[in-house]
């Protein structure tokens, strides 16, 4: 029974750091570019104003996705419970996989707005500086 314990906090774990830090970088985002924390990819880093609609972008992207990921797997974690080790495994793979994809597939959402929103230099491409609405 303890292993199924393990392999059910196996199969929440992302879903619940995406939301976390999601939350974290919603209340509490960077405020300066830093290659510790937060979104850091090249272009969020050209620029302050990058950087600061990155971090809003990414934060409520990150909170969607765990929350679209926790219902399906607490449902796997469930039944994971009630299958033998085979079948078991194969599940835990399956659902972990499927999380790590949704994790990577956060990025396009963001860089694709940051280039809609910003020119290769960082600078806003909207007039007097003014960005593209977030929608959260």
């Amino acid at each position: 029974m303890g292993f199924q314990i393990f392999l059910g906090v196996c199969l929440v774990l992302i879903p619940l750091v995406m939301m976390v830090f999601g939350g974290i970088s919603k209340n509490h985002p960077p405020k300066n570019i830093n290659g510790w924390y937060g979104y850091r990819t090249e272009r969020s880093m050209k620029s302050q104003a990058a950087w600061d609609f990155a971090q809003r972008r990414f934060a409520g992207t990150f909170l969607k996705g765990g929350a679209i990921l926790l219902a399906p797997s607490l449902a796997a974690a469930v039944l994971s419970c009630f299958l033998d080790e085979g079948p078991q495994g194969i599940l835990c793979l399956v659902i972990i996989t499927v999380q790590t994809v949704a994790l990577v597939l956060c990025i396009p959402p963001v860089e694709k707005a940051l280039n809609a929103n910003f020119d290769n230099e960082g600078r806003p491409k909207a007039e007097r500086g003014q960005c593209e609405k977030d929608s959260e």
